[in-house]
């Protein structure tokens, strides 16, 4: 029973006109094989060879790129590539607006800004990470632990 759930899976795995005449015949080939053991080697042998061409995942964002595709500098970026999850930078600058926001200035040449005042305590020099959120959102992170929404302004 698994053998044929496999033998289904991998006939659907390979459906592509260029080389389904390969993968047909060699299917064909690894399923009239009488000896269960060579029969899954058979199938092995096919998979290994399938996956090992496969293109390789392309190389992760910079921490240039970080941000950019949320706020006033949104630069439409392909989502094809992988995305960070966080970066760790220090203070260079810290601003407070008029409202209360803060404005936070980079090591890295970034500079954020706090979507809502808040209590947050950040001084310059202080380690900060910056971790994506959900639907696109970024949450600054100060020594202290406490977070607070931003959005990359350059």
């Amino acid at each position: 029973m698994r053998l044929r759930l496999f033998a289904a899976a991998m006939t659907c795995a390979f459906c592509a006109d260029a080389i389904a005449n390969d993968i047909a015949a060699d299917l064909a080939r690894c399923r009239s094989e009488s000896d269960d053991a060579r029969r899954l080697q058979c199938y092995d042998t096919l998979v290994n060879r399938d996956v090992l061409a496969a293109p390789k995942t392309p190389s992760r964002m910079s921490q240039a790129e970080f941000g950019v595709n949320n706020g006033p500098i949104a630069a439409q970026k392909s989502n094809s590539q992988p995305q960070l999850q966080e970066i760790v930078a220090k203070a260079v600058a810290v601003k407070k607006k008029a409202d209360g926001e803060l404005v936070v200035a980079l090591d890295n040449d970034q500079v954020w800004q706090q979507l809502q005042p808040s209590t947050l305590r950040l001084r310059v020099g202080d380690e900060v990470i910056i971790k994506a959120g959900a639907l696109g959102s970024f949450i600054l992170v100060a020594p202290s632990g406490r977070g607070t929404k931003v959005q990359r302004v350059k």
